[in-house]
């Protein structure tokens, strides 16, 4: 009797998984064809540098550093999206030309910022070399792809570990994902010029300081702070944000990395700072060359992140 029920279970079982592939074949059958592509290209495998920019002879990293050259060669995978497919139904609604990147804003009124990851150019576009060379003049020479590889002392993920930590840590985070912009994406380019399509790109959420009365810019918080001694800095979160920096090696924080929040208190008003971005933390500086020529440069503030930090 038990042998004859336990029979009836497997059968019964069997012609279930039968129906449901029928049902699976059935559905993949009738799947309109351009649903079905949109299915198998959910996802890519993509690199931040092509592949043979890692390719670098032992003289040159001897010289010049390897610094994380593979991770910026190594593909992900990453979510395939357009700029009109973004989650939350996303429009371009400005620049942020200091992080090279655009300002999006969804249904809900909410802004993010998206960037490619790498440097690429981006050292080109800044004021150095905006006074002294005309950067469209270097695009795609020897000197242009110096200086993205030079950009490789930063680690292109260390924005998702900065978040979580600062996160876990009670601090301020930007909830950062990582999406591929299909090839097939509109034009939208970002003020130096660089277009985003056909590359892994990073979605994080900033606040608004135009609609957002309370909400301040850092150049907003200075001039009030002058104004009258009632209006102050949230010094103990401030030194705790600082710390974080220290901790993880962030040594960008320009003026523009920082918003600030206004808080009541009962004889002044309080602004807490709000970290918009954590790109430079465990910056990796290896290399005879490229450490003399940060110091030229006047640059050495920016240091190797290890165990044995001078400063």
């Amino acid at each position: 009797m038990k042998d004859t029920s336990k029979m009836t279970f497997l059968k019964t079982r069997q012609a279930c998984f039968v129906r449901f592939c029928h049902f699976v074949l059935l559905f993949v059958i009738l799947m309109p064809d351009t649903e079905l592509k949109a299915a198998v290209q959910d996802t890519v495998r993509k690199s931040i540098y092509p592949q043979d920019l890692k390719n670098k002879s032992n003289i040159y990293d001897l010289l010049w550093g390897m610094h994380y050259r593979t991770l910026y060669s190594t593909p992900i995978t990453a979510r395939a999206v357009t700029m009109n497919t973004l989650p939350g139904s996303m429009l371009v609604i400005g620049q942020a030309p200091e992080f090279h990147g655009v300002i999006l804003q969804n249904d809900n009124q909410q802004l993010f910022m998206v960037k490619p990851l790498g440097g690429s150019t981006s050292f080109l576009e800044s004021d150095f070399f905006r006074e002294i060379y005309n950067s469209r003049d270097f695009k795609g020479t020897y000197l242009d792809k110096f200086i993205g590889d030079a950009y490789t002392i930063i680690n292109p993920y260390t924005f998702l570990a900065s978040d979580f930590m600062a996160k876990t840590a009670g601090l301020n985070f930007t909830d950062s994902r990582i999406y591929y912009i299909r090839t097939a994406s509109p034009d939208d380019t970002i003020a130096n010029g660089n277009s985003l399509r056909n590359k892994l790109i990073s979605l994080r959420n900033i606040p608004d300081t135009v609609t957002q009365k309370d909400i301040l810019t850092t150049e907003q918080l200075l001039r009030k702070i002058r104004q009258s001694k009632s209006y102050q800095v949230n010094q103990k979160q401030y030194v705790t944000e600082r710390l974080f920096d220290m901790l993880i090696g962030d040594w960008n924080k320009i003026p523009e990395n920082w918003n600030w929040q206004e808080l009541s208190s009962p004889d002044s008003l309080l602004f807490s700072p709000i970290v918009i971005d954590r790109n430079h933390a465990f910056t990796k500086i290896d290399g005879f060359l490229f450490k003399r020529m940060l110091d030229a440069l006047e640059l050495e503030f920016i240091t190797n992140y290890s165990k044995k930090t001078k400063d």
